[in-house]
C-alpha cells in the first residue's frame, strides 16, 4: 500500500529532533469533571505557548480541539461572546439549518423590497423560495432543498439569486454539538476559575 507521506514530507520530518519540554511555568493544565465521575464526563484543559487544548471524553470534535495561535489562560478564564469563542477553535462546515435560515432571511428582503416597488425577478425568486420552505421543513432525514450543498445550490439557481446567496453564511456554520459543547465548556471554567483562584488566595 503506498504510503500517505510523500518522500518531501518525510525529508521534511527528518531535520526535527525530540527534547523535553520544561514543564515550570509554560504549560497549565486542568482537569474539569463532576465529582465522583473520574475521567468520565470530563475534560482536560492544557495552556501552553501553542495554545489552548481541550480534549477527553467530553470535549468538542471527537479527539478535542486546538485554538488559534496566541491564545492562553488569561484569556480563556474570562467571559468570550459564543461566535468569537468558536472562531478561535473551530471551523465552519454545510449546514443544513443556515442553509434553511439564510432562504427565511431572504424572503423577508424580498417581501420587503416589493412593498416598495415591484419586479418580476424577485416575485419569481419569492416564489421558488417559499416552495421550498413549505415543501423542506429542514427537519426531515432527506431534506429536499437543504439536504445537500449541491441541492441548495441547485435551489438557489432555481430562484436566479446567486448575487444574494454566495456569501459563505448562508450554506456554513460550526457544528452545532462542537459549538455547544466549546462553550459550556468554557463558561463554566470561567466560574470554576475565579473560583480556584479565590481559595487558592484565601
Amino acid at each position: 500500500m503506498k504510503s500517505r507521506v510523500s518522500d518531501w514530507m518525510r525529508n521534511e520530518w527528518k531535520k526535527a529532533v525530540l527534547s523535553r519540554v520544561d514543564c515550570k511555568g509554560s504549560i497549565s493544565a486542568f482537569r474539569m469533571r463532576q465529582p465522583g465521575m473520574g475521567r468520565m464526563q470530563s475534560c482536560l484543559i492544557i495552556f501552553c505557548e501553542e495554545g489552548i487544548v481541550i480534549c477527553g471524553d467530553y470535549c468538542p470534535e471527537q479527539n478535542g480541539v486546538i485554538s488559534n495561535l496566541g491564545y492562553g489562560l488569561e484569556w480563556f478564564s474570562t467571559p468570550k461572546g459564543e461566535e468569537y469563542l468558536c472562531e478561535k477553535f473551530l471551523r465552519t462546515e454545510f449546514s443544513p439549518k443556515a442553509c434553511r435560515e439564510a432562504v427565511v432571511d431572504r424572503v423577508k428582503d424580498i417581501e420587503e423590497s416589493l412593498r416598495d416597488h415591484g419586479s418580476e425577478r424577485l416575485e419569481k425568486t419569492l416564489g421558488v423560495y417559499k416552495e421550498a420552505l413549505q415543501e423542506d421543513d429542514g427537519e426531515s432525514v432527506e431534506q429536499m432543498y437543504f439536504g445537500t450543498e449541491d441541492r441548495f445550490y441547485n435551489l438557489v439557481g432555481k430562484a436566479n439569486d446567486w448575487d444574494s446567496m454566495l456569501g459563505d453564511g448562508a450554506r456554513h456554520d460550526y457544528n452545532p454539538r462542537s459549538a455547544e459543547v466549546l462553550c459550556a465548556i468554557q463558561q463554566r471554567f470561567v466560574e470554576e476559575y475565579a473560583r480556584l483562584v479565590a481559595e487558592e488566595a484565601s
